[in-house]
């Protein structure tokens, strides 16, 4: 039998054994200095001028004087004399005057680490790394292997937080499979709320996305959920050709002014400019427009070539000039404009889109909004009346109306809400009507849209 154990090598009491007190309080004191040890300094080479009781000291590597020969052992002071321990592998303490922690290992002292050189700060307790039953890095710095987590409330409710720098940079969660992505949830290079799915790992699909303003949701990979089917209501696909709407792509009729527009405050309806199918303008031969008119089918399709925009279902625009009337005036700002356009209780659904584009060539127009309305400029939500840039550019106009049916009456008196300056100029381009609510982005403009008539 070994008279003393194993890894400290503390003394055991032996059969039959004289004074058995000394072995045992010799023992104590050893444990005394080993358990959980707090050494005042390390690296310590000379016995220190006035140690006190109970001191613990990590020697150097060449310690002298009455320190000789112990290099790397704890030094513990105990009793008016020095008493000196070999470390054990594994045996961790804790060094005052640096507020580190270090860990006997490989036959010398080491910084106690959390994986990559990651260190132990115990006046806060804050890691740079930490592993559960894993091997934490410097950039997963957190890591857990386990069957599951549980995140608890602390009294009543518990939040998790993700935050990241800036809209740019991504705050998400990401679902893996063998460590290559298959879902994402979360803030993924903007401040728009999304779930992305992959096959792959790098191809991602945006299943989801809500609108951080607006909290519309959009599905634009399943249609079929939120988007209506989009027919325009109106006879002549905003074509402002007649009635119905010509199935021909190229409209050779005459300009006609629509009944569902009607003047008002003794504006003027009159024939704009036309698209031209095959125009000069991208490529073709059939006739030069104005370059505000090729300015509108590209932002019908933006991004769009040439020779997409070539081919095009032809229509007119229709310019309004104003009146002298001053019958529903609206203020914005310091600007009044008065109802130029209105409908005669055209007939709606309790829930309808109206999309339009305007391009103000004098004086100035104004876009009222009312409940319950949503409205869109430019494919950005506003709240409130708001006044069109004064820039002689195409501006992108939608409201999304939703009534209960209860609420509704079945008509709209005045769907447009266009007011202008008297004597103002505008022009009014591609107006589309379908039942249901579909928001678009500057992105993704609503263009001309072919009317139901079209297809009968």
């Amino acid at each position: 039998m070994s008279q003393t154990s194993t890894r400290f090598h503390l003394p055991y009491i032996l059969p039959s054994q004289a004074q058995k007190h000394v072995t045992h309080n010799e023992a104590i004191r050893a444990l005394d200095a080993l358990l959980h040890v707090s050494a005042v300094s390390r690296e310590i080479e000379s016995v220190p001028t006035d140690p006190q009781e109970g001191d613990t000291y990590i020697l150097g590597a060449a310690p002298q004087d009455a320190f000789e020969g112990a290099a790397n052992k704890l030094a513990h002071f105990v009793d008016g004399a020095w008493m000196f321990y070999t470390p054990v592998n594994g045996l961790i303490a804790n060094i005052e005057d640096e507020a580190i922690c270090i860990i006997w290992r490989e036959e010398s002292w080491q910084t106690l680490a959390t994986g990559e050189g990651g260190t132990i700060d115990v006046t806060t307790l804050s890691f740079e790394t930490f592993g559960i039953n894993a091997s934490a890095d410097a950039f997963n710095r957190l890591v857990l292997n386990s069957a599951a987590s549980l995140f608890n409330h602390d009294g009543a409710g518990h939040q998790l937080k993700i935050n990241k720098a800036s809209s740019m940079e991504t705050a998400s969660l990401l679902y893996q499979t063998d460590f290559s992505g298959r879902a994402e949830m979360g803030l993924a290079g903007d401040d728009d709320f999304s779930v992305k799915v992959s096959g792959d790992g790098s191809t991602f699909k945006t299943a989801m996305a809500i609108d951080r303003v607006s909290g519309t949701a959009e599905f634009p990979n399943s249609p079929h959920l939120i988007q209506p089917v989009i027919f325009n209501m109106y006879g002549d696909g905003g074509r402002f050709g007649g009635k119905p709407e010509p199935l021909d792509v190229r409209l050779n009729g005459a300009f006609v002014a629509p009944d569902y527009i009607r003047p008002f405050n003794g504006a003027v309806l009159s024939e704009g400019n036309k698209f031209i199918d095959n125009s000069d303008n991208f490529g073709g031969n059939r006739g030069q427009m104005p370059d505000h008119m090729a300015a509108l089918a590209a932002r019908f399709k933006t991004g769009a070539s040439n020779s997409v925009l070539r081919y095009g279902t032809e229509f007119y625009t229709l310019a309004v000039n104003a009146g002298s009337g001053a019958a529903g005036a609206m203020t914005v700002g310091d600007v009044t404009g008065y109802l130029s356009i209105g409908g005669l209780r055209f007939p709606m659904p309790p829930r309808y889109t109206l999309s339009m584009w305007i391009r103000v060539s004098s004086g100035a127009c104004l876009v009222g909004d009312t409940a319950p309305t949503r409205l869109l400029i430019d494919g950005v939500e506003v709240s409130g009346n708001s006044a069109l840039p004064d820039d002689n550019d195409w501006h992108h106009i939608e409201r999304l109306v939703s009534y209960t049916p209860n609420q509704f009456v079945g008509y709209e008196a005045n769907p447009y809400r266009i007011y202008a300056t008297q004597g103002a100029n505008f022009e009014l381009a591609a107006p589309v009507l379908f039942p249901g609510n579909l928001a678009t982005n500057a992105d993704q403009p609503t263009g001309i849209v072919n009317a139901l008539t079209a297809f009968m």
